[in-house]
């Protein structure tokens, strides 16, 4: 009998399968991360005056070790795609076709589209989910149990029409308070200074985003 070689697997799905395994261990890090993080002292988030909170070096060197595994493993084993510049060109194109195919209302065509920027940055998949984990436990959820425990009341009803003016003019408003946090002041002191290629480009996406 002769032994027949099974045919290796096509590139793209070396690839797919590959940004996949990436994917998981941004998502294990991630769930680490957060537990060494929970481990900090309660007066980090807690403390209504300015004060000292001692912070076990352990945790920082935990937190570290932790980070340094995650960039081992994605600089040998993560396959290579375009450049970053590429990369994040193609996500600007690809927010302005989303925003074009938002105005028609079809919400298929709308996740379609969105689903293309799984293919031009892979990774962003762990990303897409740590970010709408994060936004649902600290935003969404808060203003689902708020609107439940406020729903027997006999409160008026108010309703805003989202119209292009209203939209126009909160694009605006998000856009000048970007502008101030970047270039005049933070919260902390003086914004970092970057050159103006790289924030136009934080700003081109950042409007699109």
């Amino acid at each position: 009998l002769v032994a027949q070689r099974s045919s290796p697997l096509p590139a793209a799905t070396v690839m797919a399968m590959a940004s996949v395994r990436v994917n998981l261990m941004l998502l294990r890090s991630f769930v680490r991360g957060a537990r060494i993080m929970h481990k900090l002292p309660p007066a980090l988030w807690t403390a209504s005056s300015p004060c000292v909170v001692q912070v076990p070096a352990v945790i920082r060197e935990e937190y570290e070790v932790e980070v340094a595994q995650l960039r081992a493993y994605i600089l040998t084993h993560a396959p290579r795609h375009q450049s970053a510049q590429s990369t994040f060109w193609l996500l600007v194109l690809h927010r302005m076709l989303w925003v074009l195919v938002a105005t028609t209302q079809n919400l298929t065509a709308f996740v379609f589209v969105g689903v293309l920027q799984f293919i031009i940055a892979p990774f962003s998949l762990a990303a897409a989910i740590m970010g709408g984990l994060m936004y649902f436990l600290t935003m969404c959820l808060g203003h689902m149990i708020t609107a439940l425990a406020l729903s027997p009341l006999p409160l008026p009803d108010v309703s805003i029409d989202l119209d292009n003016r209203f939209i126009g003019f909160f694009l605006l408003i998000d856009f000048a308070v970007c502008c101030y946090f970047a270039f005049v002041s933070t919260l902390t002191g003086k914004p970092m200074s970057f050159s103006w290629g790289r924030t136009i480009q934080h700003m081109v996406y950042g409007s699109l985003n």
